[in-house]
């Protein structure tokens, strides 16, 4: 047996919130996120969020998500040369405020 629950947007940033460095804006992409993911799987998405605590981070910009994985950002190097290094190893969501989301990898 199961028990299921239906969360709105405001219930998923509200647990998301709770102990952890997620901005408001960051919880809103992630909603998003899992919202379409499910759609697109035509499955209900099944909440749990310490795993997704777990299997993300948020980063005050692109330079800083690169440095965690201790590469360093070159004089040459543009935003789009990190977004294309990501994108290409894991999920990148980029926030209206500046942040970024990656999916840890």
């Amino acid at each position: 047996m199961s028990i299921v629950q239906t969360m709105t947007q405001s219930n998923f940033q509200d647990a998301l919130k709770n102990d952890s460095n997620f901005s408001y804006d960051g919880t809103e992409a992630l909603y998003n996120y899992y919202e379409e993911y499910s759609e697109d799987m035509g499955t209900p998405f099944e909440f749990d969020a310490v795993a997704i605590r777990m299997d993300w981070s948020e980063y005050d910009s692109l330079a800083e998500a690169y440095k965690d994985y201790a590469y360093e950002v070159t004089d040459d190097m543009t935003d789009e040369d990190i977004i294309a290094y990501f994108e290409d190893n894991t999920t990148l969501i980029e926030l209206d405020n500046g942040h970024v989301l990656l999916m840890t990898y």
